[in-house]
């Protein structure tokens, strides 16, 4: 079971900051699925993407509009990808496969992919917007708590679960919501 963060749009627009000679694209078509499913599957333990896998999960999933596919790139080659899924019957975004190559990690790239899905969201009027996430990603979930990310306690196990985070990025507290984004306790490190 993956943990799930909620972020609300508090008005203020997110800030995309790409390093020097990095930019951002669309989806292009075809020539996109193989980069698309060779930059998420070094992301993943033990699971195999699939060309089958992004026709399911992203062309034919309810919400993805194909420009809203983002690649990060340097020199020419995809270095990182993204997905901005929104529903807009509940004004509410999905923040989807953020993935970036071994070897281009460190350098933000992760945190600018998170803040274009959150940019998107917010440019089409999203009053929030999750993700779903896995506990080994400590990185990915550091950057998720910067853009402003908040856990949810959804199942039992989620509490022990996010204390165990804590203890790994060393923070104090965390303020926690529901699947509804509203807030439901702050769970602090030292106290059980």
């Amino acid at each position: 079971m993956q943990l799930k963060m909620w972020w609300d749009n508090t008005g203020k627009e997110p800030v995309v900051k790409l390093p020097e000679g990095f930019y951002i694209r669309s989806y292009e078509g075809e020539k996109d699925v193989f980069k698309w499913v060779e930059i998420t599957s070094v992301d993943l333990q033990n699971t195999i993407i699939t060309v089958e896998d992004f026709e399911r999960d992203m062309l034919n999933r309810e919400g993805v509009q194909k420009e809203h596919i983002y690649f990060i790139c340097f020199d020419g080659e995809e270095v990182g990808t993204v997905t901005a899924i929104m529903y807009p019957e509940k004004k509410q975004g999905y923040v989807h496969m953020v993935a970036v190559k071994k070897e281009f990690r460190g350098r933000g790239l992760g945190s600018a992919l998170t803040n274009l899905a959150l940019k998107v969201f917010f440019d089409n009027g999203m009053e929030n917007a999750y993700l779903k996430t896995d506990d080994f990603r400590v990185p990915a979930i550091r950057s998720y708590l910067k853009a402003g990310f908040k856990p949810m306690l959804y199942h039992e196990d989620m509490e022990a679960r996010w204390r165990s985070i804590m203890e790994v990025c060393n923070l104090n507290s965390l303020d926690c919501v529901d699947e509804k984004g509203i807030y439901l306790k702050t769970i602090k490190r030292d106290e059980e």
